[in-house]
């Protein structure tokens, strides 16, 4: 489909894709909990997947999405907002915002809060049904946080208002 690996980790790890007339790119991660016998397929023609806690639950409740390119044609699985959410919290535990060092996975919470159109509904049911974001996300409880300022207006202000309120729902008893 016109992408080529950006790169392959120390340990073998091949995730980032970039296609080359577009720039776009696209991360091939895989599912953790597959058992033994998956694990030995997750791999690419040059390295082998990441898999991402939570990954397999996303998963259980996705969407499939048929994409087209160039004549070939695949199954994407979607996972749900909620789902894609969790699964960036659980990344960011794993791999924790270094001290000075921009944090992608608190970037792209911001971004996937910002597509939130009723944080109400996203986490049916009370406690613990809604996740536990945390203090790893406590930055983003600043409006003027770098992650929210780099959505622009209203993505901004939606997502943020949308974040002040999935964090109530964290604290109810």
């Amino acid at each position: 489909m016109g992408y080529d690996v950006d790169g392959i980790s120390a340990d073998g790890k091949a995730h980032r894709y970039v296609h080359a007339g577009t720039g776009m790119m696209v991360d091939l991660l895989a599912p953790d909990k597959l058992g033994a016998r998956a694990a030995p397929k997750l791999r690419t023609p040059v390295g082998s997947i990441v898999p991402i806690p939570g990954g397999k639950t996303a998963l259980d409740n996705a969407r499939p999405l048929i994409a087209t390119f160039g004549g070939r044609t695949a199954t994407l699985y979607l996972p749900g907002l909620a789902a894609a959410l969790v699964v960036k919290v659980k990344a960011l535990i794993d791999e924790p915002s270094r001290p000075g060092v921009p944090s992608r996975h608190i970037s792209d919470i911001a971004f996937l809060t910002s597509l939130i159109d009723d944080p109400d509904a996203l986490f049916p049911g009370d406690p613990p049904h809604t996740p536990r974001f945390g203090c790893l996300v406590d930055c983003l409880d600043d409006p003027r946080h770098p992650s929210w300022l780099a959505l622009g207006s209203p993505h901004a202000e939606d997502g943020f208002n949308a974040w002040e309120i999935l964090r109530e729902t964290r604290s109810n008893p």
